[in-house]
């Protein structure tokens, strides 16, 4: 089952309940994922298990790689959605251009000085 990405056209900062329902469901769902990558490493080890070819450290690193990869952009998301600045919350959204010379000074076309 994927689940549904709802619009809105507030953002989950404007709605404090909102914003930590959404953060909530969102930890549930990765603590879901942990839960089942655990089930599954401890059923790698009963043999027959594994599907012909696969290896016990060869699907942690997979479980690893995919907790990692969920992980990540959660991350971010929450971390964007606490960094909304107050002056945009609760508005209609921008061009992110228009964010992102506000948080850097420089519009979304222009590449950041080489280091």
């Amino acid at each position: 089952m994927v689940p549904s990405v709802r619009r809105s056209s507030e953002p989950p900062a404007a709605d404090p309940r909102r914003h930590a329902r959404l953060r909530r469901r969102l930890h549930v769902r990765q603590l879901r994922l942990f839960e089942a990558a655990l089930m599954i490493e401890g059923w790698s080890a009963e043999p027959g298990a594994l599907p012909a070819g696969w290896s016990g450290p060869a699907l942690r690193r997979r479980l690893l790689e995919a907790h990692l990869a969920i992980d990540a952009p959660a991350a971010a998301a929450e971390t964007l959605a606490e960094d909304i600045p107050s002056d945009l919350a609760g508005r209609d959204p921008r061009p992110s251009c228009e964010v992102s010379v506000k948080r850097t000074g420089r519009g979304a076309h222009e590449r950041p000085p080489e280091p």
